[in-house]
């Protein structure tokens, strides 16, 4: 069986909205997003390219200028785990 590049196929599974500020100009936006840590690079990239800065919730650092950007989603991503694993005992 031939598995080069050509024959794979990557699936990525995400969900991503956001909440604007009510306001003109816009101030602020939040993302919350549920996905694996595959979206943090083009959460970077979305910052980077538009002069802004990402709190990240989870960490309480800039995830533009952290040096683990997952840390704060992957920390998330262990307490949600947690809990559904005591929730389904």
């Amino acid at each position: 069986m031939d598995t080069s590049e050509s024959n794979t196929q990557r699936i990525i599974l995400f969900d991503l909205d956001g909440t604007l500020v009510d306001s003109a100009p816009v101030a602020g936006m939040m993302l919350h997003v549920r996905a694996g840590t595959e979206v943090v690079g083009g959460i970077i990239k979305l910052c980077r390219d538009n002069g802004w800065q990402g709190l990240d919730c989870g960490s309480g650092e800039f995830i533009e200028l952290a040096e683990q950007a997952e840390a704060g989603l992957l920390a998330w991503g262990a307490y949600r785990d947690q809990i559904l694993a005591t929730s389904n005992r």
